[in-house]
């Protein structure tokens, strides 16, 4: 009689072990919340410190990628424990006005944190005859971009799109439409040029707040 009480109790025990070790695997293999209520549209702002350039073929046209990369300031608003980036990210969302959403953020609600203010394209060879070396070829190309700029800045208006996608010369970007740019970056078409050549590209980034970004890109255009 005791060695049956004596199994039972060492059963029940083992049974024990194993569900907690299988509860404490079923807490550890939980993924994030798709989406939770918050006061911020923005959950992820990207502070940019380094930009890549991409250099892609069409039939009609090339495109320049511009990437940029940074620090991920996320918000603290995902879980309930204060983030220590709980200041900077209250501070990029007071200073691109998204402080009363009300509604419901994601993961995929990113942004870059700055407004972008200028974009450089410089080569060391002649683009076109309007075009020589040294000149910027912005002016020539046609900058898209993914913005949620506008909805933000106008206080979320009733079904407009969150994010839109803007495409025209980037001197007709308004300040909004240059703002909390999804993706962190811009593609930008350009036609090919009649005489192609090599060219050595310095590409430069200036946001809002004065920090520029530069690199550089060497393409071929002679074959498409």
């Amino acid at each position: 009689m005791k060695s049956t009480k004596f199994f039972y109790h060492i059963s029940l025990l083992l049974c024990c072990i194993v569900f907690c070790l299988w509860s404490c695997r079923d807490e550890e293999d939980k993924t994030p919340e798709d989406s939770w209520e918050s006061k911020h549209l923005i959950s992820c702002y990207t502070i940019p410190d380094s930009i890549e350039v991409t250099f892609h073929r069409q039939d009609s046209y090339f495109y320049l990628a511009i990437d940029m990369t940074g620090k991920k300031i996320i918000s603290y608003g995902i879980n309930d424990t204060l983030s220590p980036t709980r200041e900077l990210f209250d501070s990029l969302a007071k200073a691109n006005n998204d402080t009363s959403w009300y509604g419901t953020s994601s993961h995929i609600a990113e942004a870059l944190a700055y407004p972008v203010k200028t974009i450089s394209i410089i080569s060391d060879t002649d683009y076109t005859t309007g075009c020589t070396a040294g000149t910027d070829w912005v002016e020539f190309g046609t900058v898209c971009a993914d913005s949620w700029g506008s909805f933000v800045s106008n206080g979320y208006p009733l079904h407009d799109d969150h994010v839109k996608y803007i495409e025209k010369k980037f001197k007709d970007y308004s300040l909004e439409e240059r703002s909390l740019w999804y993706g962190g970056g811009c593609s930008i078409n350009f036609p090919y040029p009649n005489t192609p050549q090599t060219h050595n590209l310095t590409v430069s980034v200036t946001f809002e707040n004065g920090l520029t970004l530069s690199t550089t890109k060497r393409i071929d255009l002679y074959s498409r």
